[in-house]
């Protein structure tokens, strides 16, 4: 032992003859996925069609209601039934708007839960056959998909089989998950391609069998036996389980050229211009209430026209016969211009060009408004 001072001072570090130790590989998320995942679905329209719609059902909420308490006798009977029809509408409406906002794909150790309000469909990952995503398909739906367009829930029959949808984009884009029943759920998550990996990865973690490690009080294993113990793997099922998508009746209407183009393109392919369509329908909704809310209050003829110096030189008359005579001119202009900018947008983007499509939707909606901004000033409706 080395008794000079400062002896302990010069003893080394042991930490500095230790081996560094070895690379540790990081399993990736693929092999080794998290215990929960959710995904939110595709955005679209349907949100801003939700809002429309029940800005609708209260509009026609509230002028029934005015018409209930300005009547007298039998006719608040008769305005009270659209009254109560236009309520119920709105409250629908609005939990199906909810029900859309709140709408996830939630991936789990054992299932794949949809989760919608205090809705939830659990598919169990045993009873996932196979997981499809191919853009390029073409599926034809028959029947009507509820709700509107942007929110999908609903049971078709599709030219793939029977649907359960939950979804927000077209039929050709949603990831299709095909169980053993021999039904198919079709949804639409944001980024389809990631959730499509992280759904088979869930899957195999489920499918993985465990480790069972052996026994150190057993009796030695003989050589020709294997000496880690085998997992039992249950049998596959021989038959298919009964169908768990009961199928409905459909009615199929043919579908001309124009309409499925006006569909694809505009309503579900592209959401720049539905958003522009929705603005301008409820601008025409708006125009089309106010005309008949206060046609019976404007007695003098309406100016239509104006020369250089701001002077009428056109009147219709409200008490026309003719539809488009008086209030009426403006919500029938406004829609025969939305129709006609529709077509164009439509045959547009038919030809590729979506910026000359929405540039004629957003004229469209443009008009509207200022067709609306006329109406006030001209008739002091407001």
């Amino acid at each position: 032992m080395d008794d000079r001072p400062g002896a302990l001072d010069e003893i080394p570090d042991p930490g500095r003859f230790r081996a560094p130790p070895a690379a540790v590989s990081r399993p990736s998320e693929t092999q080794f996925p998290d215990r929960r995942s959710a995904w939110l679905p595709e955005p679209g329209a349907g949100k801003l069609i939700g809002i429309a719609l029940f800005a609708i059902g209260m509009i026609l909420t509230l002028l029934c209601f005015q018409r209930v308490l300005a009547g007298a006798g039998f006719s608040r009977v008769l305005w009270g039934v659209p009254m109560l029809g236009a309520a119920a509408m709105t409250v629908g409406v609005g939990i199906q708007a909810v029900r859309l906002y709140t709408l996830r794909y939630t991936l789990d150790d054992a299932v794949l839960s949809i989760v919608s309000a205090g809705h939830q469909v659990r598919i169990p990952y045993r009873e996932i056959d196979d997981v499809v995503f191919r853009p390029r398909d073409l599926i034809d739906v028959y029947g009507y998909e509820r709700y509107w367009p942007g929110y999908y829930d609903s049971l078709n029959q599709t030219s793939d089989g029977y649907w359960r949808t939950f979804a927000t984009t077209p039929p050709h884009e949603r990831v299709r998950i095909r169980t053993t029943g021999g039904g198919t759920v079709a949804i639409s998550p944001e980024r389809p391609v990631l959730f499509v990996e992280a759904l088979e990865a869930f899957r195999g973690g489920a499918g993985r069998p465990a480790f069972v490690p052996p026994d150190a009080n057993a009796p030695p294993t003989p050589a020709a036996l294997p000496a880690t113990p085998m997992v039992e793997v249950p049998p596959a099922p021989t038959a298919p389980a009964p169908q768990r998508f009961a199928p409905r009746r459909q009615i199929r209407f043919p579908r001309p050229l124009a309409y499925r183009l006006f569909r694809a393109r505009i309503v579900d392919g592209d959401p720049v211009a539905s958003r522009l369509l929705a603005l301008s329908l409820l601008v025409l909704i708006v125009l089309v209430f106010m005309a008949a809310w206060k046609v019976d209050s404007v007695n003098t003829p309406l100016a239509v026209t104006w020369d250089a110096n701001g002077e009428p030189t056109w009147f219709v008359r409200p008490d026309g016969v003719w539809i488009i005579d008086g209030v009426w001119i403006y919500p029938v202009a406004a829609g025969a211009l939305i129709a006609v900018n529709c077509a164009l947008a439509t045959f547009a983007a038919a030809l590729e060009r979506p910026f000359e499509a929405r540039l004629l939707l957003a004229a469209g909606f443009v008009t509207a408004l200022m067709i609306l901004a006329g109406m006030i000033s001209t008739t002091g409706l407001i």
